[in-house]
C-alpha cells in the first residue's frame, strides 16, 4: 500500500547524505556529525520498513493499494483474524534471512490491528520480538491511528514511534522518538496510487549512539504527490546539540529535484 511509502525518512536520508557530502567544503567540518546522520537514517529506514512489511503480510486486510514486496520465502506469516484486536506474526526465523530488498532479517515482527486502514478509529500497532535487520536489534513500537476526517473532510493519521536500536556488533544504542501526522488530501477513491497526495507534519527527536541529542522538525508541512519522486514543498529544521541549525526547503509546489538549504545564515541551492 503506497500510503506507507511516504515516510519522511526515505527522502530525508538521501538529503542528509547528499547534503553533507556537497557542503563539506562550504562549512566548517566540525559542524557535521556524520555518525549522527547515519544513526537517524538507520532509525528512519528500520521503522519505515517494518510498517511496509506488515502491510504486505496482511495480504489485503490492511492494504488498499498495491505494494512492492519485501518479504522472502523464509518469512512465515501467521494471521489471527478471530482475536480482537487481530494479530499478525511475521517470523523470519532465528538465522539471518536475505529478503527481497537484500537486507538480512531474523526474529519476529508482531502486528495488532483493530480494523482496515481506511476505517476511522483503526489502530495498528507494531512491536518486535528479538528482531534484527542487518544485525541491528530493533526495539520499541510503532502505532498508526486512523483519526477520521479533519475539518476539510480529509482522512488523517497519527503515527507515533517510541524506539531504540542496538547497533550491530556493539552495545551502542540509538534512542529515537517520532510523532507525525499524515493527511490524505487526494486520490483516496481510486485504485491507483499515482494520484495520491499527502501532507506530513510533526517532529522527530533522538540521541545518537555517541550521545548527541538531535531534533528534526517539520516547520512547514511537507507535501508529497506520489506521482512525483520528491516532496514538492515544505520545510524541515534540523537541530543538534552544539551544532548550527540546518533548514531544508523543498520549494513552491513544483515537481522537481531542487531544494535549498540554509546553515550559518547562508542559503545554498542543491539538486537532488
Amino acid at each position: 500500500m503506497k500510503i506507507f511509502k511516504i515516510s519522511v525518512g526515505l527522502i530525508l536520508c538521501i538529503i542528509f547524505v547528499q547534503y553533507f557530502t556537497s557542503c563539506r567544503k562550504e562549512t566548517d567540518s566540525s559542524s557535521v556529525d556524520y555518525n549522527l546522520l547515519k544513526d537517524n537514517s538507520l532509525a528512519e529506514s528500520s521503522y519505515f520498513d517494518a510498517l511496509s512489511i506488515s502491510d504486505q503480510a496482511s495480504t489485503g486486510t490492511l492494504s488498499y493499494k498495491s505494494d512492492e514486496g519485501l518479504l522472502s520465502g523464509c518469512a512465515q506469516v501467521t494471521r489471527d483474524t478471530v482475536s480482537i484486536p487481530h494479530l499478525i506474526t511475521i517470523d523470519f526465523g532465528s538465522i539471518n534471512c536475505i529478503c527481497l530488498d537484500q537486507k538480512e532479517r531474523r526474529g519476529k515482527i508482531l502486528v495488532s490491528y483493530t480494523g482496515a486502514y481506511r476505517d476511522s478509529g483503526t489502530v495498528i500497532n507494531i512491536s518486535f520480538d528479538n528482531y534484527y535487520v542487518n544485525d541491528n536489534k530493533i526495539l520499541g513500537s510503532k502505532t498508526v491511528i486512523n483519526e477520521g476526517h479533519n475539518n476539510e473532510g480529509n482522512k488523517w493519521y497519527s503515527i507515533h514511534i517510541d524506539g531504540a536500536i542496538v547497533k550491530a556488533g556493539t552495545s551502542d544504542t540509538i534512542s529515537w522518538v517520532s510523532d507525525r501526522t499524515r493527511t490524505w488530501l487526494a486520490g483516496g477513491s481510486t485504485l491507483t496510487w499515482l494520484d495520491d497526495v499527502y501532507l506530513i507534519n510533526g517532529s522527530t527527536s533522538g540521541i545518537s549512539a555517541s550521545g548527541i541529542h538531535f531534533n528534526v522538525n517539520i516547520t512547514t508541512a511537507l507535501r508529497r504527490e506520489i506521482g512525483c519522486p520528491y516532496f514538492v514543498s515544505g520545510v524541515l529544521l534540523i537541530t543538534r546539540t552544539g551544532k548550527p541549525d540546518i533548514s531544508i526547503d523543498f520549494g513552491d509546489g513544483t515537481c522537481n529535484s531542487d531544494v535549498t538549504y540554509t546553515i550559518n545564515n547562508v542559503t545554498h541551492n542543491y539538486n537532488l
